[in-house]
């Protein structure tokens, strides 16, 4: 075969039979995923900030997103939804990369997913976890064309602490001022630690509310249990009222979650309908916290349509 630069369509298929082969149709429409590790999207002060995206991807994607590079040209090779995941950590050094296998099925469902890393509470406290989740938001939104983002089409989400980060993402002003619900068209909440008023709140965290613990250290490593006014500062149902911008709310909890009770998301819920927020409280039955259960084909299945749904008009 002579050697040149073949283009895809040019080069000859291998069309010869062979004795017992089986050959399997393709339409290069199939999906699925590339993943870019440790995209920079901020520095605070010596600290790079990472992202983790993953891209939906099939053969005329990969192709075409090939061509762009080689041209330079800012275009998208397609326009996609944009989910921006903070991973949990208990507000502790992240491990980004834990969700990842269970995310990319929201990708393979044509989902940009962008996980965050965010300055954990050793570095520094509450909000600077929001603030990290909102630098993350506006750089999807400058950036959209080369990740195949449709720019105001983003749907914040986390777990656990993450959780609490992206719902108090869709509340804080960012660097400029500015809220965010224009652009952020919904927020997934799985079983997030958004509350610190209750006594009970992590059944499991022996030092619960002292300096020591993970909410204590998130507040500045002070000790809850005499500072209610912090609880309050740190706690996002304490946070809203009827007149507060929120997109539409997805909660999705464990129902037997040992680590952040489940009660919390069934207060967040019932808050947010009470002050005539949009709100949907999907249970997971026996989930702990978190887990493969929670990526069920199902449970993806309610996810990818809320996201559509937010992010159609």
């Amino acid at each position: 075969m002579e050697v040149k630069d073949w283009s895809y369509e040019a080069f000859p298929e291998f069309c010869r039979e062979i004795a017992e082969s089986r050959r399997v149709p393709t339409t290069g429409e199939e999906m699925g995923v590339e993943i870019l590790r440790d995209v920079a999207y901020a520095t605070r002060g010596d600290v790079e900030l990472h992202l983790q995206i993953l891209l939906p991807a099939n053969r005329e994607l990969t192709r075409a997103r090939q061509a762009i590079k080689a041209m330079g040209a800012k275009i998208r090779a397609a326009s996609f939804p944009c989910l921006v995941y903070v991973q949990g950590s208990a507000w502790q050094k992240q491990k980004c990369t834990r969700d990842l296998p269970q995310l990319a099925q929201l990708a393979r469902r044509g989902v940009v997913v962008a996980v965050v890393e965010y300055r954990d509470s050793s570095m520094a406290s509450h909000p600077a976890q929001v603030e990290d989740a909102l630098a993350a938001v506006r750089f999807m939104i400058a950036h959209a064309k080369e990740y195949d983002v449709a720019a105001k089409k983003i749907v914040l989400g986390g777990n656990s602490s993450g959780g609490h980060t992206a719902m108090f993402a869709c509340i804080t002003p960012d660097e400029k001022g500015e809220l965010l619900p224009a652009n952020v068209r919904g927020v997934i909440d799985w079983y997030g630690a958004v509350s610190l008023m209750h006594e009970d709140g992590y059944p499991t965290t022996e030092n619960n509310l002292t300096a020591e613990s993970p909410e204590g250290k998130l507040m500045g490593g002070v000790d809850l249990r005499k500072h209610p006014e912090l609880r309050r500062i740190g706690s996002f149902t304490e946070q809203i009222d009827e007149e507060t911008p929120l997109p539409p709310a997805l909660i999705v909890h464990g129902t037997k979650d040992r680590m952040v009770n489940c009660e919390l998301s069934a207060e967040l819920h019932e808050r947010l309908l009470e002050l005539g927020h949009a709100s949907q409280l999907v249970l997971v039955e026996g989930a702990d916290h978190g887990g493969t259960e929670f990526f069920s084909e199902e449970l993806v299945d309610i996810y990818e349509r809320f996201i559509r749904t937010c992010t159609s008009h």
